[in-house]
């Protein structure tokens, strides 16, 4: 949120923490945007509507989290009147009003107020679209600036890091190759060149490997000026990070996220970069499963723009989604027939969807399907984390059905 929403969402705290109905009907609003992770919503959906003696409650956690999101406020005001929660809407417009006048027309007109909320309807795949009613300039402008426009002229790339050996070999990941079968041959149909050319060749990754591998990666978005990157990365791992072979970890904010910033990564500021993130993310010691390597230190292997802090600094990366094959706190699944099912159902819904659904909305299928299994024990919850991504169709070629 802006300065000034938040403002308004502290002035009237108390009341939003009395009178707001968080149930899962409101909440799963803000779960479809992923403007709540799945995480999110599973830990508010639990707690109580208020609380004593300073216990967190489902009110006053859900606004804690909300006033962090971008676009959140606007889908404060559309939700509250969608849910016959009109007083509160109501109150948030009038003290946009009288407060940020030159905000009211934002909030009201660019915010799917009423009049805009009834020219909208849901198509087959779910996707909230404009109905019979011709857009708006406004609306038209907004549509726009949500959407990634391309030359053409630019590269797409995909850098699969899929590690299947160990230095142990009791921790291998046989059936994990079958991920990289799949990228290999669904993404190229998508428009994505993947890197390097015999990249399912390697098994094997040391914690400098993997570094190296995407620096590489980077200078290749540079030389060629790729319009569009993604980067996977499958092994074991345990809640913020993942293994190399030899047991070393790799920070997952540190050593990754943080090579995508906008000082570290420039040529790929404002163009939309995916990293999927496929390994456990267990909160138990995962370093007593891993008694590969002498050390965890990773003082030897800074990358340059690499600072220390392991949290995503705000405004220093936009453009990027994240998605976690787990939640924090539980483990990741394969099969022998499909390998991890998060690559399974991100290739196979991708290979379907991309002539006609935009990336976003396939993820979030993908998202769905992965929750529908998990009714059975091998199911998992992914968490999609948006990081000021817009969005786009991919550009598909031979596509089978």
């Amino acid at each position: 949120m802006d300065d000034w929403q938040k403002n308004i969402i502290n002035n009237m705290f108390a009341r939003l923490i009395s009178d707001t109905n968080c149930d899962e009907i409101f909440l799963s609003k803000f779960l479809t945007e992923n403007t709540i992770t799945d995480h999110e919503y599973n830990r508010l959906v639990r707690l109580p509507h208020q609380a004593h003696l300073g216990a967190p409650s489902q009110n006053s956690e859900f606004y804690k989290i909300i006033r962090t999101r971008v676009g959140a406020f606007r889908q404060l005001f559309l939700y509250l009147k969608e849910t016959n929660q009109s007083g509160l809407a109501d109150l948030l417009s009038e003290l946009t009003r009288k407060n940020y006048p030159e905000k009211y027309n934002y909030l009201v007109n660019n915010g799917q107020d009423e009049q805009l909320a009834t020219s909208l309807s849901i198509n087959c795949d779910g996707n909230r679209l404009s109905s019979c009613v011709q857009p708006s300039p406004v609306d038209e402008e907004n549509r726009i600036r949500n959407h990634y426009k391309f030359s053409g002229n630019g590269k797409r790339f995909i850098l699969p890091i899929n590690i299947v050996h160990f230095k142990n070999a009791i921790h291998n990941r046989e059936n994990a190759r079958i991920d990289m079968s799949n990228i290999k041959s669904v993404f190229p149909k998508l428009g994505y060149e993947v890197f390097p050319e015999d990249v399912d060749e390697k098994l094997y990754y040391s914690r400098e490997d993997i570094l190296l591998q995407i620096n590489d990666f980077k200078d290749a978005c540079r030389l060629f000026k790729a319009e569009s990157c993604i980067l996977f990365i499958g092994s074991h791992g345990m809640e913020d990070k993942i293994y190399s072979s030899e047991g070393n970890f790799v920070r997952i904010n540190k050593h990754i996220v943080q090579q995508f910033y906008h000082e570290n990564f420039p040529c790929m500021k404002g163009k939309p970069k995916i990293i999927i993130i496929q390994a456990c993310r267990n909160f138990e010691d995962g370093d007593a499963y891993f008694t590969l390597a002498d050390n965890d230190d990773d003082s030897s292997t800074k990358s340059e723009g690499v600072e220390e802090n392991d949290q995503i600094k705000e405004g220093a990366i936009s453009d990027t989604v994240i998605i976690h094959s787990q939640v924090p706190g539980l483990p990741s699944s394969r099969n022998d027939q499909v390998g991890s099912w998060l690559v399974h159902y991100i290739t196979k819904v991708f290979e379907e969807k991309a002539e006609n659904t935009s990336v976003m909305n396939m993820l979030r299928e993908v998202r769905d399907k992965l929750n529908e299994h998990n009714r059975n024990p091998a199911g998992q919850i992914p968490e999609i984390r948006d990081l000021g991504y817009k969005d786009f169709r991919l550009p598909c070629q031979n596509l089978t059905k």
